[in-house]
């Protein structure tokens, strides 16, 4: 399986597997730090599969020209958060007022991709680092992200204390974290925006 280095796709796999009811040893991971190759392995057939979050489905499909069989992790590590973004806690500290203005940042950001996702999905194909990646499926894989960033209750960037908890209760249960974490450990919501 391709998987970028370091990745939470990667860090959670044997989480999901207990809980799918596998043994992970018996994946072969293939390790890949550019995240526009992994459809191209999959499409030569140099791996079987993939780490990919499911918004990409599309653009996946696209690349390797073949059915696909999409295993999501909220199957069976449901209500999990997503991707965040970390600081050490020095930096936190030190440079609160740094982060808090990228956080904002990157939040209009992501605001202005969902509420108009074609010129995004233009201006993020257009990068070289997105290895030619088409437009139209980059605006694709935006559309369908919208569901996973839009809140239910709150505001886009805020981590709700109750679902963290839930969060760290899975993981802990499953033994991929420490017993004894809290949410106030892991998040620092003064410094979302």
């Amino acid at each position: 399986m391709s998987y970028l280095p370091g990745g939470i796709n990667h860090v959670l796999f044997p989480t999901y597997a207990q809980l799918a009811g596998f043994d992970p040893s018996g994946v072969q991971w293939v390790s890949n730090p550019v995240p526009a190759q992994h459809a191209a392995l999959l499409a030569e057939g140099r791996v079987d599969a993939i780490s990919q979050f499911v918004p990409a489905v599309e653009s996946v499909r696209s690349v390797a020209k073949q059915d696909l069989s999409v295993l999501p992790f909220v199957d069976w590590i449901g209500d999990l958060h997503g991707s965040a973004m970390a600081v050490s806690t020095a930096t936190a500290t030190n440079r609160a007022d740094v982060v808090r203005r990228f956080n904002r940042a990157l939040l209009r950001g992501l605001v202005y991709c969902m509420q108009d996702p074609e010129p995004a999905g233009k201006a993020y194909a257009a990068q070289p680092e997105t290895q030619g990646q088409q437009a139209h499926l980059a605006t694709a894989e935006l559309t369908a992200l919208r569901g996973y960033v839009t809140p239910a209750e709150g505001r886009l960037g805020h981590f709700d204390e109750a679902r963290v908890a839930r969060n760290i209760a899975i993981l802990h249960g499953a033994g991929a974290i420490p017993a004894g974490l809290t949410p106030p450990d892991i998040i620092a919501p003064d410094l979302v925006g």
